[in-house]
């Protein structure tokens, strides 16, 4: 019976120590454990706040984005008016430039026309002119048996006449050279005219500036 109770308090003391043992593993495992889930926790937590940072920037980026997409639409949207209003210009400009372009033709080819008329009148005169100057001077100095009077109203009479053609001579010149200076500044026009580009662009602008 001594012996039996000798080796049930070994079998305790042993079954003891398994326990204890056992226990310390446990409380290790436990340690780990706990420490591997505070290190998760820990990185979690970091992560997780590095998300949420990422998020805002996105967000933040995201409406920085839209207000610039809003920005451009309006932007857009206000050029696409204006080039619509360009383009109406434009229109209207090119049906004047081609409108004064034809005009300019006409009275270029008018003033050209009446420019020849004029020199051709105006040789006419000096012409004329030569010969009543030399019909005076045959008057005056040839012995002619006439009567006097005649010859002295004669005289008079070409005389007026001569001055008379001399006055037409002079209009007629001032009205040729009037002539040439507008066929010029027609013929200048005319080849500004034919820059189309330039000819809208200074129109608009005058335009813009009323």
């Amino acid at each position: 019976e001594k012996q039996l109770l000798i080796d049930s308090r070994e079998a305790a003391v042993s079954d003891r120590n398994e326990a204890l043992r056992k226990n310390r593993d446990l409380q290790d495992k436990y340690e780990e454990i706990s420490a591997s889930y505070i290190t998760y926790q820990t990185n979690t937590s970091t992560k997780l706040a590095e998300y949420k940072n990422s998020l805002k920037l996105k967000e933040f980026e995201l409406e920085r984005i839209n207000l610039l997409y809003s920005e451009m639409s309006r932007k857009y949207n206000d050029s696409a008016r204006e080039n619509d209003k360009i383009a109406k210009k434009l229109e209207v400009l090119l049906d004047e430039y081609n409108s004064n372009k034809c005009d300019h033709v006409n009275e270029v080819n008018s003033l050209t026309l009446k420019v020849r008329t004029l020199q051709n009148e105006l040789s006419t005169l000096k012409t004329g002119d030569g010969e009543i100057k030399d019909l005076i001077q045959v008057l005056g100095s040839e012995n002619i048996s006439c009567n006097k009077e005649h010859l002295a109203r004669k005289l008079v009479e070409l005389s007026r006449n001569n001055e008379l053609l001399k006055e037409s001579i002079a209009a007629k010149s001032a009205a040729l050279e009037k002539a040439l200076r507008s066929t010029e500044e027609l013929r200048s026009a005319l080849h500004h005219s034919n820059q189309p580009s330039s000819y809208l662009v200074e129109s608009i602008k005058k335009r813009d500036n009323q």
